[in-house]
């Protein structure tokens, strides 16, 4: 048998009217969220770029020591650990980009408990002078462009990044910032305790450490830290081939289009054959 003492009872769920909603939107902590937020935005899109720049001449130095170019120094870094300080530079770009995309992202979640508060008073509680308060259509306007927002850098986001690491990275921290918002919105910090505060946030920092984690581990790369994909599958015996020369056959991957010399065209060939016929004894 379960004993509920009173104050284990779970509280009655609270309704609220436009005028209540309004009320709690031009509240100060809100205000106050909603503007920090709009600076962090734009202080992390700026971050962004820089780090994108940076991992941009990071490849472009690998790719000229790669290639022996004269403009690369003899004592410069190897094009291997200038891959691998790439691959680095782009994880925390994920890890920014992920930040910027649920700052606006996650607004959705708070413009839809609004509208659906609006929405059960107009059906439960005919409260249709609702219908022309113009806070339903900002309301509404809001939900659309924050639900549009997120669902492009989240496209966006596994078209520049592995799918493993931008997925969980963007979904955590619209996660933590929906929870966030929903607490200063509806005021319930009001009602923490030294217990809960102290349990809320050491749930914020496992959940930073998570996301610190994903953006520093190796999801995939070859052992001396360049990406799989920009490594082609040399046969014993290989030799290296001009990637210059236009009549080197490329093949076309995720990432690019590469070149394959007359070995590793067969061995491809051989993996499209072997493919073949387990697809025919499927």
């Amino acid at each position: 048998m379960l004993t509920l003492g009173e104050g284990s009872l779970p509280k009655a769920e609270e309704n609220y009217d436009i005028s209540d909603l309004i009320r709690l939107w031009i509240q100060w902590p809100i205000l106050t969220w909603i503007g920090g937020n709009a600076v962090v935005f734009v202080v992390l899109e700026v971050v962004r770029r820089k780090i994108y720049a940076r991992e941009a001449a990071a490849l472009k130095a690998a790719a000229a020591q790669a290639r022996g170019d004269a403009s690369a120094s003899p004592g410069s870094t190897s094009d291997t650990v200038l891959r691998a300080h790439a691959a680095m530079l782009k994880n925390w770009r994920g890890v920014v980009y992920g930040s910027t995309s649920a700052i606006l992202g996650s607004q959705q979640t708070l413009f839809m408990k609004s509208l659906s508060e609006l929405l059960k008073g107009l059906l439960t509680r005919g409260e249709f002078d609702a219908l022309i308060n113009p806070f339903l259509y900002a309301i509404v306007a809001g939900f659309v462009v924050s639900m549009v927002f997120w669902l492009h850098r989240l496209n966006r986001g596994l078209a520049e990044f592995d799918a493993l690491f931008i997925v969980p990275v963007m979904q955590v921290q619209w996660t933590m910032l929906s929870v966030m918002e929903g607490i200063i919105y509806f005021e319930e910090y009001r009602e923490f305790g030294m217990v809960d505060g102290l349990i809320f946030f050491a749930s914020l920092f496992v959940i930073f450490f998570g996301v610190y984690l994903l953006s520093s581990g190796d999801r995939g790369g070859s052992p001396d830290g360049a990406p799989v994909d920009d490594q082609l599958p040399l046969l014993d015996g290989e030799e290296s081939w001009d990637p210059s020369d236009p009549t080197t056959p490329r093949i076309i991957t995720a990432h690019g289009i590469k070149d394959l010399d007359a070995n590793a065209l067969e061995k491809f060939g051989m993996l499209l054959s072997i493919s073949q016929v387990e697809a025919e004894r499927i």
